[in-house]
């Protein structure tokens, strides 16, 4: 008696179980979980991830050595001055990057057009996640020259960002204005991301959800940034040396550019669920 009343009570547990994985898949969260699935969201932002490391990087330290940053003498400390780093963990940043004396010398005019050329394959790849998502077949040569012109708008407003003076308040007031003054920035150009990179195929009102989802993502990494990644980057340097920063930066740039594709992607599944509803 009490063997089958343990097996009965199984049973019941399993059916039921097995109809609320049921309701889930055929609710709006099921949906959006297997157009993540179909979209390879986790492979894709790796490999945005990848590219953005070994491309944007080399950009941003060519950008070191022609433009005048700010009066700092490396751009990895402009940078961490603007993520909230600490002093020592921009020190332990700085590890991965030459001087700009060095850049400078080192540089050249080819150099610095290949490194702008090959760093077009990171909004490329952008472009092609947006597409898959919202079902959008790509044009070839024809539509070339958005990502190209995405790329320079993208690298001339962190360009812009990192000549702006700095606010003399202290944590977590910097944090407050910040995000109060952002949010609309960032929001604007999340929302024109996606409709310039996928050539106005999807009207404004349908990329709204993807921007509101962009711009929550990016504004949390923000946040998160500021919290831990003075530590994350002072242990890692500590236990693992530069690599360990290296490593540490792929994450974040995994996350980054996982928030960058969920987004859109999380917009495309919204509308398809309200679409198949309406039928």
């Amino acid at each position: 008696m009490h063997r089958g009343g343990s097996r009965r009570g199984t049973d019941r547990i399993v059916t039921r179980l097995t109809h609320t994985r049921e309701r889930i898949d055929a609710s709006a969260v099921g949906h959006v979980q297997r157009r993540f699935v179909q979209v390879d969201l986790t492979n894709q932002a790796l490999i945005l991830a990848a590219l953005a490391f070994s491309l944007l990087v080399p950009v941003l330290v060519t950008l070191a050595a022609l433009l005048p940053l700010g009066g700092t003498n490396s751009l990895p400390a402009t940078v961490g001055e603007r993520l909230g780093l600490s002093p020592g963990s921009a020190a332990d940043l700085e590890q991965l990057f030459p001087t700009r004396t060095t850049v400078r010398g080192s540089s050249s005019l080819i150099g610095s057009v290949f490194t702008l050329v090959s760093a077009y394959a990171w909004p490329t790849a952008l472009q092609r996640g947006y597409e898959i998502a919202w079902g959008i077949p790509t044009r070839g040569w024809r539509g070339l020259w958005r990502p190209l012109v995405w790329l320079t708008a993208f690298v001339a407003a962190g360009a812009v960002l990192l000549v702006l003076p700095v606010s003399p308040l202290g944590e977590p007031w910097r944090t407050a204005l910040l995000l109060l003054l952002g949010t609309p920035v960032v929001f604007a150009w999340s929302w024109w991301t996606q409709h310039f990179l996928l050539r106005g195929a999807v009207s404004w009102r349908l990329l709204l959800p993807g921007a509101v989802a962009m711009t929550a993502g990016l504004l949390a990494l923000r946040i998160a940034a500021g919290l831990l990644l003075s530590s994350a980057i002072s242990s890692n340097y500590r236990h693992y040396g530069p690599l360990g920063i290296v490593f540490m930066l792929l994450t974040w740039l995994t996350v980054f550019s996982t928030v960058m594709l969920a987004g859109p992607v999380l917009g495309a599944a919204l509308h398809e669920r309200r679409m198949d509803a309406a039928n």
